[in-house]
């Protein structure tokens, strides 16, 4: 079983701080994988990089288990008017799956450039609440 993230080919994005917190979530979702692939291209739009990764799984009989795609702050493939809106890219990425029998979530969220963490769209953010709590005093 395998799951393929697709994001930018910005440099400045931590691929190895992508795979923990897909595989975080993956384990949310108890979905076990083999293997994750993250895959990029230009703005995170889906590309051969992508469509190739998931016919070597087909054709290897590795069952998908999850794609995503994953847009992030201050790309510069954006700014350039070269990224395509992320809704449009997941369906993109929802189709082409459809398209190779495969039947899986595809879900899409957003990285901060500056540390690469990622929010999920379908998730709600982490509280970072502040609970008060106070060590019992030791009598004795």
């Amino acid at each position: 079983m395998a799951a393929i993230v697709n994001v930018c080919v910005d440099p400045r994005l931590n691929q190895e701080l992508i795979r923990i917190q897909v595989k975080a979530r993956l384990e949310r979702l108890r979905l076990a994988t083999d293997n994750l692939f993250v895959t990029n291209e230009i703005g995170g739009n889906i590309g051969s990089s992508f469509r190739n990764a998931a016919l070597m799984l087909r054709e290897r009989g590795v069952e998908i288990v999850l794609a995503a795609v994953l847009h992030h702050d201050d790309c510069v493939a954006a700014q350039a008017g070269r990224r395509q809106p992320l809704a449009q890219t997941a369906l993109e990425i929802e189709s082409f799956l459809r398209s190779q029998s495969v039947a899986c979530p595809v879900l899409s969220g957003t990285l901060r450039t500056e540390d690469s963490t990622l929010i999920w769209l379908d998730e709600p953010m982490a509280s970072r609440e502040v609970l008060s709590f106070r060590m019992p005093r030791m009598m004795g």
